[in-house]
C-alpha cells in the first residue's frame, strides 16, 4: 500500500483528509506538540502529525 492509499483510505473511512484529522487529534487531546501523546494507541498516527509540520 502506497502513502497516498493509506491517506485515501483514511480520508474514505473518516471523512477527513489528512489536515483535518490531525486538527481533531489535537482538538480531542490526543497530541502533545505535534505528538502523539502518551497513552494513545496508535500505529502510524506520528506519520500523520509529522507530515503535517
Amino acid at each position: 500500500m502506497s502513502f497516498q492509499a493509506y491517506l485515501d483510505n483514511i480520508e474514505a473511512k473518516t471523512g477527513l483528509n489528512p489536515i483535518a484529522f490531525v486538527q481533531k487529534a489535537e482538538e480531542k487531546g490526543f497530541l502533545t506538540n505535534g505528538e502523539l501523546s502518551t497513552g494513545v494507541k496508535a500505529t502510524g498516527g506520528n506519520q500523520l502529525a509529522k507530515r503535517r509540520i
